[in-house]
């Protein structure tokens, strides 16, 4: 059986900031988020609402019983199964979906020294 890819936190940080662009998840992150009494002008996706690694990476964790918002997020297939074969060169592009939960900054607290 495979191995599981652990991501240190502040890779988590780095990929998010990598990737950071406008998403259809947005909508989501932003009428969750509204339904939780955060105001609309406080919510900045990549900025103040990043996932549980990315907050430790800051030097913050998530409060205990806070809930983050889950979205789909589609990642580059690295399993061994997948990786390309001469016969099908579909195989370079495959992705695969995977939900991540973020969280807002005001559901976090600095992690003390």
């Amino acid at each position: 059986m495979p191995t599981k890819k652990v991501e240190s936190p502040q890779q988590a940080l780095a990929r998010i900031k990598a990737g950071a662009r406008p998403s259809s998840n947005w909508n989501l992150i932003f009428t969750e988020l509204q339904a939780r009494g955060i105001p609309v002008e406080e919510i900045k996706p990549f900025e103040n609402v990043l996932t549980f690694k990315a907050w430790l990476a800051l030097g913050r964790v998530v409060k205990k019983g806070e809930h983050g918002v889950n979205i789909p997020v589609s990642l580059k297939d690295n399993s061994p199964d997948s990786q390309q074969t001469d016969d099908d060169p579909e195989h370079i592009n495959r992705k695969r979906w995977v939900t991540a939960q973020v969280f807002h900054i005001s559901q976090t607290k600095e992690i003390k020294s």
